[in-house]
């Protein structure tokens, strides 16, 4: 699911920026496949890596699709910026 999370929030009136590497050439959130379990620091590592770029852009929120990335980004970015599935602007 690539294009269709861009076209809700295009709908509901959001303005967003993409990161470096988006789309199919994203890179994970570092939680995926049970990394995060079983490598909590270098996920954490990794998610912090994410909210860096994020916050190279000036955005103040990171919008996903995926309940995993919700979770590491919104640990990693210790309350710098704000994370949110997005569920909770669709509903």
């Amino acid at each position: 699911m690539v294009e269709e999370p861009r076209r809700i929030l295009s709908a509901f009136g959001y303005k967003f920026e993409e990161f470096d590497t988006n789309k199919r050439g994203t890179t994970c959130c570092g939680g995926g496949g049970g990394f995060g379990r079983n490598y909590p620091d270098r996920s954490i590592s990794v998610a912090r890596r994410r909210i860096e770029a994020a916050l190279e852009l000036g955005v103040k929120k990171i919008v996903t699709s995926c309940p995993m990335c919700e979770r590491m980004l919104g640990k990693a970015g210790n309350g710098e910026i704000e994370v949110v599935d997005i569920v909770k602007i669709v509903c």
